[in-house]
């Protein structure tokens, strides 16, 4: 006999916060800071940022480490990196000459050569960004409906300060019975053993959980591996590759879940 679906476990980003938009608006606001010093075109100095954060990003040794737990050099620019890991000991040492590294060659190409100005922008980025964490517009009506039929949890990578900091500023903390973070447990998606630690904190079987995310990398394929079944939302109309995992349901947006998780 087939057991009935008792809970919905979500990831975060670009799940049900609008990543991308949280960055590109904490860019420009940041950008805002050389006017009246320098003439800048602050839409290429953002781009600027994110070409030289990714590249730098690469080139530490710490990198094979924070893509396994899903640290970006995003949380690279931004985080504190609290805890006494090796990881996060080696990463709070490294990211100040990081982010002002960043922020200068950003500012070189648009032919500012201030070190001064770049420590600036590195200390300023960090504050804005705390403050720009964007829902998708559906996101809380569509959880609002669901708590009310399922337990909900969350398995998300990242440092943990960063990512439980997205939850209280967005105000979605209080929708999730368990919330699963990469950095706190060593461990992140696609790794099944994410997956079983999560379940294990909800006192459940797989066969009783659904995984919905963005990811077909890492939260399909890692629900998969753990015996979970899957929701992909796939917000851009992306093609799944014969070589991709592939979702049991995919939807375009939240609004959409209420209507495939009837099906499973």
């Amino acid at each position: 006999m087939k057991m009935p679906i008792r809970a919905l476990i979500f990831d975060l980003d670009e799940t049900l916060l609008f990543e991308e938009a949280s960055v590109h608006e904490a860019l420009l606001v940041t950008g805002t800071a050389i006017q009246g010093r320098y003439e800048a075109d602050i839409a290429k100095l953002s781009q600027a940022v994110r070409f030289h954060a990714k590249e730098l990003w690469r080139s530490f040794p710490t990198y094979e480490a924070c893509k396994a737990l899903g640290i970006s050099s995003w949380e690279g620019l931004a985080t504190e990196f609290i805890g006494e890991s090796t990881l996060i000991h080696s990463l709070r040492k490294l990211v100040p000459a990081y982010r002002k590294d960043t922020w200068m060659r950003a500012l070189n190409d648009q032919g500012i050569d201030d070190e001064g100005l770049a420590v600036e922008l590195a200390e300023l980025f960090p504050i804005i960004r705390r403050e720009k964490h964007i829902p998708f517009p559906e996101t809380g009506s569509v959880l609002d409906e669901l708590k009310g039929q399922y337990i909900l949890g969350m398995i998300t990578n990242g440092p943990s300060e960063h990512q439980r900091e997205k939850l209280r500023v967005a105000g979605l903390e209080h929708y999730f019975s368990k919330i699963v973070v990469s950095g706190e447990i060593g461990i992140g998606k696609p790794d099944e053993r994410i997956f079983q630690y999560a379940l294990n904190q909800l006192g459940l079987k797989p066969s009783e959980a659904i995984m919905i995310g963005d990811s077909l990398e890492r939260d399909i394929l890692g629900a998969e591996r753990a015996g979970l079944q899957s929701v992909w939302i796939n917000r851009h109309g992306a093609v799944c590759s014969s070589s991709q995992p592939k979702p049991c349901k995919e939807i375009a947006n939240l609004r959409e879940l209420q209507v495939v998780l009837k099906e499973m």
